[in-house]
């Protein structure tokens, strides 16, 4: 009778642990790795950002695969992730800091709006005009987490003329997993 109750006891234990959701700080932190498939005009590469600072700014450093080759450094200052609607979608390489512009990220700000009053307003690009993204849904998507597939939290959200983002569901972290503007990017991994 004990040996029953233990194993049963196990099996709840097993069920209750594989039920568990995901938390973002389980594994959105300094060393985590997000490597994204880029397709910008027929060119297709690799986008992969490396988080070094979370707090008080997002510094991450980057790196654009053959036959883009570029790299740099990215620093968010705290102003920028809290309140810009700007959005930087292009990188030129080497160091990059700014105190007005999020870029893979919306600011909490953005985000806050979209999930509160279900629209906030962006610029993206460079002498972009103002545009209106409006959530569409509270979803999932699978990615690939440390070679295990999950299911992550997301916001979708896109804007009149066809812009989609795919947010991830964290309002501290408002990373875009995914994104279909000019040019589409879409996570391929994550690793921490």
């Amino acid at each position: 009778m004990k040996k029953i109750m233990f194993i049963s006891f196990l099996s709840l234990l097993l069920v209750i642990s594989c039920t568990q959701e995901l938390k973002v700080a389980d594994w959105l932190k300094v060393g985590t790795k997000f490597t994204y498939g880029v397709d910008y005009q027929g060119k297709e590469y690799d986008f992969i950002v490396e988080i070094t600072q979370l707090e008080p700014d997002l510094i991450y450093n980057w790196e654009m695969t053959d036959p883009v080759n570029l790299e740099g450094k990215m620093t968010i200052q705290k102003e920028a992730l809290e309140s810009s609607f700007i959005h930087r979608n292009y990188y030129f390489g080497g160091e990059y800091e700014t105190n007005e512009e999020t870029s893979g990220w919306f600011s909490r700000k953005s985000f806050s709006e979209l999930k509160n009053q279900g629209y906030t307003l962006i610029q993206a690009g460079y002498g972009t005009d103002t545009l209106k993204v409006e959530m569409k849904m509270v979803d999932t998507i699978e990615v690939s987490l440390n070679e295990k597939t999950k299911k992550l939290n997301i916001i979708y959200a896109e804007t009149e003329d066809g812009y989609a983002y795919w947010i991830l569901d964290s309002k501290q972290y408002p990373v875009i997993l995914k994104m279909h503007v000019d040019f589409n990017i879409d996570i391929d991994k994550i690793e921490y």
